[in-house]
């Protein structure tokens, strides 16, 4: 290819990789490659030239096009990929991982016989380059049980940029914890545990149910949870809000409609853009209302100036009477200026200022208005102090929630005409704001749509399954996943010590509660075992096993004890008792007293 044309594309890459115009940086390097293409007896020997060249971008074409002659020679092509998954520039190592991938879903055995031993290789950057190409060769299912095998090799890795990758990309890939939490095997208090800094990390019991929910968050499902309470469903939904990125958030303000007044138009922006764009429009208004006050103000000074001249100079008090109307008549003007012009501000319906996470939103129990969103009754609508219809727009419950998570429990304390809404919703990703309430004057208001696209977590227990909407649950089952919570767990070595860093996290969460001693985590372990109902599992209702671990900790700090011992749990497992189980031992007290008095 003429030297000429190899410079002019290198340059206009080198500019479009600099500014980071993405698209037309990919299509420059399509029409490099067509061009190429032309000469195919000489592709691979240029591909070969620009593998060894000092411009990064021609490095870079040659890891992602070198795929195309992996069975013309595959040991050079080979080593080339070797060369360029060492190469101090980052972007050659993206580009050789791409094509490894794109050759990988064609023959993968092929490539594999090689690239293996990139997991293992002795240079960090190799194994980096290897780490990214395991995240899109796992989509390949022939692929899976070969990466499977290194996948040990990365988790246990030197490099701190291969941790990351596996950390924050291939660990949730798999559905496996970022970090298994290690407990001391000799331990004087649950002081020395340390606790997992993640929801998802904190759930125990659980496992099948952590699996489906990592995979629902990475493939935007919805899910069902149904199990007793105290299992952990509230806990799992919040969980998944960690795991969602909050990359794609978006604000959401409410404008007036200049051609139908009651059809607020709906606008959406970038995070944390709504409240800027707010703010400038209220300096812009300020900046008009002071300019009129000053207009009017100087009216009423000349109009008061001219009354008392022509009062003075012609001696006629009617003058004085036209001041003194003028005056209140500009100071009207300028008060119905200055509400007409803040009632054309737009609303931020949903604004994200400085959000880490996707949003959480628990819609419990909330009536149609607050689920769906409603429009606020205005008691003046007439007259000139009616509020302008975009400023009584109240969002719901499923607008707070776009691009995050909407969590429902009791699902059966919902109406079929909200569930039959919320499916609507789930659909269209979208739902007009309108009134709510009947006889109010929102009724008359509707927006346009507004965005809700949210991921959906329905709890309930069994019984609530048959109150469910028909279509809201075939929708689950169809773009999503049902789940039955364990109760039990069995009682083995590694589930013992989960329900000791249970006890720890529950001390953390509290506040309130000195830590517990070793005796006493035994001692709480044991009543797990009571409460499962069998001898060989655990509990997995902690939530009153949650209530005993404070009432202890409450004795202990009733007793100025430094830590929670075993006898602080035995108390507590009689002030724990449930009125039920109040009511019987009662019962057996009156009873034995009854018979020794009848012996006496």
């Amino acid at each position: 290819m003429n030297t000429i044309i190899v410079q002019l594309f290198s340059m206009a890459l080198h500019r479009f990789a600099q500014k980071r115009q993405v698209r037309s940086f990919e299509q420059t390097i399509s029409m490099f490659i067509r061009l190429l293409e032309r000469e195919p007896e000489r592709f691979l020997d240029t591909l070969t030239r620009f593998s060894k060249d000092s411009r990064w971008v021609h490095r870079y074409i040659a890891g992602r096009e070198l795929y195309r002659f992996l069975q013309v020679d595959s040991k050079k092509v080979a080593d080339i990929w070797f060369a360029l998954a060492d190469d101090d520039n980052l972007y050659v190592r993206e580009g050789a991982a791409k094509g490894i991938v794109a050759v990988s879903a064609i023959s993968f055995n092929e490539v594999w016989c090689f690239w293996e031993k990139a997991f293992t290789h002795s240079s960090d950057k190799v194994r980096q380059t290897a780490a990214m190409t395991f995240i899109k060769v796992w989509e390949i299912p022939i692929a899976r049980e070969r990466l499977l095998s290194v996948y040990s090799h990365l988790q246990g890795d030197s490099s701190a940029k291969v941790t990351t990758i596996v950390d924050t990309y291939i660990a949730p890939l798999l559905g496996k914890n970022e970090k298994t939490v290690v407990l001391p095997e000799h331990y004087f208090t649950t002081e020395e545990f340390p606790v997992p800094s993640k929801l998802i990390d904190q759930i125990i019991g659980q496992e099948r149910a952590v699996d489906l929910i990592k995979l629902a968050a990475r493939q935007k499902r919805s899910v069902l949870l149904i199990g007793e309470p105290g299992t952990g469903k509230s806990m799992l939904a919040k969980a998944m809000s960690e795991i969602l990125p909050a990359s794609s958030l978006e604000d959401i303000i409410v404008e007036m409609n200049e051609e139908e007044r009651n059809v607020p138009r709906v606008r959406r922006l970038p995070a944390g853009e709504a409240e800027r764009l707010i703010k400038q429009r209220e300096k812009d208004v300020y900046a008009s209302i002071t300019a009129l006050r000053w207009i009017t103000g100087f009216a009423c000074a000349v109009s008061l100036f001219v009354s008392v001249f022509y009062f003075v100079t012609r001696n006629n008090p009617i003058f004085i009477l036209g001041g003194l109307i003028a005056i209140p008549l500009f100071y009207w003007f300028g008060k119905s200026i200055k509400a007409k012009s803040s009632s054309q501000l737009p609303k931020s319906l949903i604004s994200h200022r400085k959000t880490s996470q996707a949003p959480f939103i628990d819609a419990t129990g909330s009536h149609a208005g607050a689920l769906l969103g409603d429009v606020r009754h205005d008691p003046y609508q007439s007259g000139g102090l009616e509020a302008m219809p975009h400023h009584l727009v109240e969002p719901g419950a499923i607008h707070l929630a776009n691009n995050g998570v909407l969590f429902i429990d009791e699902i059966a304390t919902l109406t079929l005409e909200s569930q039959q809404s919320l499916l609507t919703a789930i659909q269209e990703k979208k739902l007009s704001i309108t009134g709510r309430s009947p006889g109010s004057s929102g009724t008359m208001i509707r927006t346009e749509p507004v965005p809700c696209d949210f991921l959906m977590i329905l709890a309930g227990n069994l019984l609530d399954i048959d109150k469910i909407h028909p279509a809201l649950r075939s929708r689950i089952r169809g773009y999503g996943y049902e789940i039955y919570m364990n109760t039990t767990m069995d009682d083995t070595e590694k589930n013992r010590d989960k329900l000791s860093l249970f006890v720890a996290q529950e001390v953390r969460r509290d506040r309130k509660i000195p830590h517990f001693s070793r005796e006493a985590v035994e001692a709480v372990i044991k009543k797990a075992k009571e409460m499962s109902g069998y001898s060989n599992k655990l509990t997995t209702c902690f939530r009153e096993l949650g209530g005993l671990i404070r009432a202890a900790g409450d004795i202990a700090v009733q007793a100025d004890a430094p830590i929670v011992l075993e006898e602080h749990v035995q108390q507590a497992q009689i002030i724990c008792l449930s009125i039920e189980e109040q009511m019987d031992l009662d019962q057996t007290s009156s009873i034995s007293l009854q018979q020794v008095r009848c012996k006496a």
